[in-house]
């Protein structure tokens, strides 16, 4: 049931704990709201100051009924709440009446685990709420494989009996099982595409490459800025001629999977070669953003080890062309390939290219089959430049 209708960040600076978010952000509620994202983007902070840490951040709207009437509400807290690690004290009052679970319930959480704790304080409750708001920080934190399946089913017990949720969360079985509000893209999506979408940051890297070219020649200049433009995202090729004349350009994207900076301009720079009609100089500056190294990569025609790098003129590495449109095929991520469920759920496809002439497919972007069973569907393969049966 809906008690929290809309919730929007209405003052980041009203309290030093809302700095991570930005002034509007805001998002619809639903029964379950999981929020998701990185370490440090806010999630448990958005938690709490729904249980009250600072009213001046937030605008909620509110259900017709709660303006009325009012609702109930448990938070939970798997670091700040763990009777385990509070003062036991805390339970009692001066005159020994119990607070909350009572002290002598404190004191004997001393000897469960932590997954005990979890399962007695927020597991089991799960099964007997009703009608009220329910927020849980990261219940996940110490339970089995088995307790975060149970989670999920306390969970759609507690929605069946009118509670509504919002859960900050790193549970995969609970992300996947339900959709997510996302702070790291800021929006609510599927949690099965949350979580591909951090899979394939994983796979890949996101990197600066910047080109010179030099030594070249001045009527291949369009063909040599073509074959960059294909083999790199580039928002800027120009020509320079201060003191020598030289190709620049720069752009940012994501190496696929499986491939690293010596791959790359080892694919690269024999395509330059080959546009030139002949070996010139190329620079290649690397810079992987997410860390910010930098690294160099010359390739001196006049430099032996550098052609032998390249491969320049070898005959015992063919090209492997799609029949269709000219593309490469030994290019990460040219080749499409089908995988067909067995239970009629929609076909997953991977990416990946050619090894050899024999056509060994290696992937670059994996197919997820983990939901499901599935098998390789003869003859699938597509070339993802033009979509050509290969």
């Amino acid at each position: 049931m809906i008690h929290l209708k809309k919730i929007t960040v209405k003052d980041p600076n009203a309290c030093a704990s809302a700095y991570v978010f930005e002034k509007g952000f805001s998002f619809e509620c639903t029964d379950v709201n999981l929020l998701v994202g990185g370490q440090g983007t806010g999630k448990s902070t958005l938690i709490g100051l729904l249980a009250g840490d600072d009213k001046d951040c937030l605008n909620i709207d509110l259900a017709e009924h709660v303006k009325k009437d009012g609702i109930s509400s448990y938070h939970f807290d798997t670091e700040k709440h763990n009777p385990r690690t509070r003062d036991s004290e805390l339970y009692t009052t001066p005159s020994g009446k119990d607070i909350g679970i009572g002290q002598a319930a404190a004191l004997t959480s001393r000897w469960k685990s932590h997954g005990e704790i979890i399962e007695w304080m927020v597991i089991d409750p799960l099964f007997t709420a009703e009608n009220c708001v329910i927020l849980l920080d990261e219940p996940e934190s110490g339970l089995s494989i088995a307790n975060q399946f149970r989670l999920i089913e306390g969970i759609n017990t507690a929605v069946k009996k009118g509670c509504q949720l919002f859960i900050a969360t790193h549970c995969y079985p609970l992300i996947e099982a339900h959709e997510v509000i996302s702070l790291d893209h800021k929006c609510r999506m599927p949690g099965k595409e949350y979580i591909n979408s951090k899979r394939e940051k994983k796979m890949s890297r996101y990197y600066a490459m910047d080109f010179i070219v030099e030594s070249f020649d001045p009527t291949k200049e369009d063909a040599i800025k073509k074959v960059i433009a294909d083999i790199w995202d580039c928002d800027d090729i120009c020509v320079r001629n201060d003191r020598v004349l030289q190709i620049h350009a720069h752009g940012t994207d994501y190496l696929c999977g499986g491939c690293d900076e010596d791959d790359f301009c080892a694919e690269a720079v024999p395509k330059i070669w080959e546009a030139n009609g002949k070996p010139c100089v190329v620079e290649v500056t690397a810079t992987w953003l997410d860390d910010l190294p930098c690294e160099i990569h010359l390739f001196d025609p006049n430099d032996p080890d550098t052609v032998a790098k390249v491969g320049w003129g070898k005959k015992d590495i063919p090209t492997i062309l799609c029949q269709h449109c000219g593309s490469d095929l030994k290019k990460p991520c040219s080749v499409s390939r089908e995988y067909v469920s067995k239970d009629d759920s929609p076909s997953k496809f991977g990416e990946g290219y050619y090894e050899d002439e024999e056509r060994m497919f290696v992937a670059n972007k994996a197919a997820d089959l983990c939901d499901g069973r599935y098998d390789l569907h003869d003859n699938s393969d597509k070339c993802v430049n033009c979509g050509g049966q290969l």
